[in-house]
């Protein structure tokens, strides 16, 4: 068998594409291994956020009691606070929108998602008139995954309207 330098060297840039090609792939994986846990840690990291407000703010604390009625008696201020709050459970639940349609979160995981909606707007009641100031009539008409059911969630609680 005679091989001659010019395989040799088509063998080799052979061998080094595919090479490449497993590298590139390689990358990929660890890239959307990387991903997902990102995305996946910003979630508890945004409900230790809303978490910490309570602790921390005696008046956050105080608010979130109030809430617990489904028609509390607040100040402007008090309802300027829960519609802020209500914008970072919004902020939240994006959040967790994105992760899920990108996969990132499996159905065993995305039914704890879900029963933590249930539950927040459960013990808190009276954040639902601001989390519907707050939802668009295009986010009711986009399939958004997570989030129409957190719409579907909020509109079963048949919310008071809130008027600023």
């Amino acid at each position: 068998m005679n091989i001659d330098a010019k395989s040799i060297i088509e063998l080799a840039g052979g061998a080094a594409l595919v090479l490449s090609l497993v590298f590139v792939g390689l990358q990929l994986q660890q890239g959307n291994i990387i991903a997902e846990r990102e995305t996946r840690a910003e979630i508890p990291t945004l409900t230790m956020e809303i978490n910490r407000l309570a602790l921390d703010e005696p008046e956050v604390a105080s608010l979130l009691e109030k809430l617990r009625s489904a028609e509390p008696d607040l100040t402007n201020e008090e309802a300027n606070q829960a519609f802020s709050l209500a914008g970072m459970y919004q902020n939240l639940w994006a959040t967790t929108n994105s992760a899920v349609d990108s996969g990132f979160v499996p159905d065993n995981v995305l039914s704890i998602y879900i029963g933590n909606v249930t539950r927040t707007l459960e013990i808190y009641p009276g954040l639902c008139p601001f989390m519907q100031l707050r939802i668009h009539e295009e986010m009711r008409q986009a399939n958004l995954g997570f989030y129409t059911l957190v719409i579907e969630e909020l509109d079963k609680l048949n919310c008071p309207e809130w008027e600023f």
